[in-house]
């Protein structure tokens, strides 16, 4: 009775780890902006936002301007990198990434930036 009971423990936790979502498949979907660490937001900068596509491509929205350009992450969701068409490019250091949340630094001075779902 103990083995069978072990065994359905261990094909439980199998199970359930086996259905957890891959970095990629959290990012996937619409971002709004909802902190960056030290600083008021307006509701214009509130109302931004960022949709990540299955096919590597982004769109992002701030203010009256959009913007272009495709995605990657590493297969531990530690780092995205963004390449707009501008030739920009940002390396995003992730903090958390749940499937509501996106916490994230980037350049030199490493504020956090917050976008949920």
């Amino acid at each position: 009775m103990k083995k069978m009971i072990f065994v359905g423990l261990i094909l439980s936790f199998i199970i359930v780890s086996g259905c957890s979502k891959s970095a990629k498949e959290k990012v996937l979907g619409t971002w709004k902006l909802s902190k960056v660490e030290g600083q008021e937001l307006t509701k214009e900068e509130l109302n931004a936002t960022m949709t990540f596509n299955a096919d590597g491509k982004f769109t992002a929205t701030a203010r009256d301007e959009k913007m272009e350009g495709t995605w990657e992450i590493d297969k531990e969701g530690k780092t995205m990198n963004l390449t707009f068409k501008e030739s920009d490019k940002e390396v995003w250091n992730i903090q958390e990434l749940t499937d509501a949340k996106l916490v994230y630094t980037q350049g030199a001075d490493k504020e956090k930036i917050e976008l949920v779902k």
